[in-house]
């Protein structure tokens, strides 16, 4: 379980809507037919000037499985990328 707050710093003193997009990026991604980057989860949050939301990112196995060369969907172990926004953590799967 992560945590990410989103704060609306308030500029121009206007609300603000805001989409926090989570990508993974698989082990030796863009080989082998593996995609560089996919979309697992994403939020909406909107904010008042000044305020802040802190969000639960919540990471499940299903979100590291790719499907095999014969359509069957496994997990990938190795080291993993979770990229959202600007924030970059790189994740160790292993069996």
């Amino acid at each position: 379980l992560l945590y990410l707050t989103v704060t609306n710093n308030g500029e121009n003193n206007r609300d603000a809507d805001h989409s926090v997009l989570q990508f993974l990026s698989p082990p030796n991604a863009g080989e082998q037919g593996r995609p560089l980057k996919y979309l697992t989860h994403f939020d909406n949050v909107y904010l008042l000037p000044g305020a802040q939301k802190t969000l639960e990112i919540c990471l499940n196995p299903e979100q590291f499985m790719l499907a095999d060369e014969n359509g069957d969907f496994e997990v990938i172990f190795g080291q993993w990328k979770l990229m959202i926004g600007d924030i970059v953590q790189f994740l160790d799967v292993q069996g």
